[in-house]
């Protein structure tokens, strides 16, 4: 995967992480030669807020070059009105804010798998339950006996973070990291994200899982209620 330059540098770090192999390059005319000589599987790059027509003007110039999927991260202010002439240079998916490297990787898998493969791989038909929840991370629900919890997008990568770290504690900075990606935030506002998570898991029954506080580390995720089911 290349990551060119308008996203922040925590996000390769955070592809990384995740599996991902990244080359980190600038966005310009001279990226040519390394296109042609690494030959990526994903580009992944994002706009400039003070010069978002600089990365138009680079794709057309690079349309003949770039044969892997495209994907473009947006900027908060993005109309989608003026999506057209990015689509029409070649770009194949866009992320809007935050940029979260599971976000990412979500779609670079679609792109790269094209349609009718993503619902028949194994790795994406994926239910988890634990105590009475039960988590379907494709559709992004989560349900308790037989209820649907309604949990916010950042509640449910709150959420599936801690599960995917399989009861080991995952730091604030990691937390953040992966979940507000390039948006600011504070460390309150994850506070106030886990208060929320708690509030519902609680209002799941007694047999839900639990969100507990490392003091001066992280959260973990009491993992004793229940396994992952594949």
């Amino acid at each position: 995967m290349l990551r060119s330059d308008c996203t922040v540098p925590e996000l390769g770090r955070a592809l990384e992480e995740k599996g991902a192999d990244v080359l980190d390059l600038p966005l310009t005319e001279r990226i040519e030669g390394d296109l042609r000589r690494f030959q990526p599987d994903t580009i992944v790059t994002g706009l400039c807020p003070n010069a978002p027509y600089r990365t138009l003007r680079v794709l057309h110039s690079l349309e003949s070059v770039i044969q892997r999927p495209l994907v473009l991260l947006l900027t908060t202010d993005t109309h989608y009105e003026m999506l057209g002439p990015y689509m029409e240079a070649g770009v194949d998916d866009v992320v809007h804010p935050p940029h979260s490297a599971s976000a990412i990787l979500l779609r670079r898998y679609v792109q790269l798998h094209g349609p009718g493969k993503f619902d028949s791989d194994d790795a994406f038909q994926r239910e988890m339950r634990l105590g009475s929840l039960l988590i379907d991370v494709p559709r992004r629900q989560v349900t308790g006996d037989g209820e649907e919890l309604e949990l916010s997008g950042r509640e449910f990568e709150l959420l599936l973070q801690l599960v995917e770290a399989e009861g080991d504690v995952v730091s604030r900075t990691e937390l953040m990291s992966e979940i507000w990606g390039a948006e600011s935030g504070s460390e309150a506002v994850l506070d106030a994200t886990v208060h929320r998570l708690r509030r519902k898991l609680d209002r799941a029954g007694k047999e839900g899982a639990r969100v507990t506080t490392v003091r001066g580390v992280g959260y973990q995720l009491d993992m004793e209620s229940g396994d992952p089911l594949n």
